[in-house]
């Protein structure tokens, strides 16, 4: 709970206002998924301007400095403040926002597992569990679903592929599955990151644990775990209805939350 204050604290004042106001908060979630490539984020920038309302437009270009300074650990933070605000938006001016998001996302032609995680979780926060009653995988499928979203965590960690192999080798044997080739980075495509996730969604309930601490066990394989990591675990954790609490370090070698190349924790 303390870390978790601490969070919060960690984002600026006028930030956790705006998140407050259904304008400001669209115009939040914009900037918080907008590109780390200053030529790609022009270019959505450009986009905002023709399909997105002209005061969350203004509102974006007034919070842009507050949000480019903000931490990487607190995204999350911040995205979570805006869901009762876009919640109170009605479904016309809601539909067009998600609209545009998925607009703004595909506008460099690929989305990362970052922007991913972080679409993932405002929508489950926005629209719930979606029903599976209809999804009946066949056999063997949650293993190799819980095989594929440890790979690709393996990969957002690790852009080499010894490191990234050696996460995912930690991660099978924490799940008690059987050692098979790492997929390569090509192949974790989110269209079936999605399909897998909706599979590893049918695992009983308490074994859904257990794919957790699995994905905590690839995450923390070199002591290092990166704020991209914590997100796409949180995202994980969320679409399976095990709501977790933020990650912290309590001794050497636990997992924490940090910006990219900014490790807090060594072992």
């Amino acid at each position: 709970m303390d870390y978790g204050r601490q969070l919060l604290q960690s984002v600026p004042a006028a930030l956790r206002q705006a998140a407050h106001d259904p304008f400001a908060a669209r115009a939040l979630v914009y900037k918080l998924l907008m590109h780390g490539d200053a030529k790609h984020r022009q270019q959505q920038r450009r986009l905002l301007q023709q399909i997105a309302h002209p005061a969350v437009v203004r509102e974006m270009q007034k919070l842009e400095p507050l949000v480019r300074s903000l931490p990487t650990s607190a995204r999350l933070p911040l995205l979570d403040l805006c869901v009762p605000a876009l919640k109170a938006l009605v479904p016309q001016q809601y539909q067009v926002f998600k609209r545009n998001l998925i607009k703004l996302l595909r506008s460099d032609g690929k989305v990362e597992l970052w922007e991913w995680a972080l679409y993932r979780v405002l929508m489950h926060a926005l629209e719930g569990t979606p029903d599976r009653q209809r999804l009946s995988p066949k056999s063997g499928a949650e293993k190799d679903a819980a095989r594929f979203i440890l790979a690709a965590l393996a990969h957002a960690g690790n852009p080499d592929y010894l490191p990234a192999k050696r996460a995912f080798e930690t991660g099978l044997k924490a799940m008690q599955l059987g050692i098979i080739p790492l997929p390569a980075a090509t192949d974790i495509t989110l269209p079936r990151l999605d399909k897998a996730l909706a599979i590893a969604a049918t695992i009983k309930p308490l074994q859904k644990p257990g794919l957790l601490k699995a994905m905590a066990a690839t995450m923390a394989h070199d002591g290092v775990v990166e704020a991209e990591e914590i997100e796409l675990l949180r995202a994980v954790a969320d679409s399976l209805d095990c709501p977790m609490p933020p990650l912290m370090v309590e001794a050497p070698g636990q997992i924490a939350a940090t910006s990219r190349g900014e490790p807090v924790v060594t072992s």
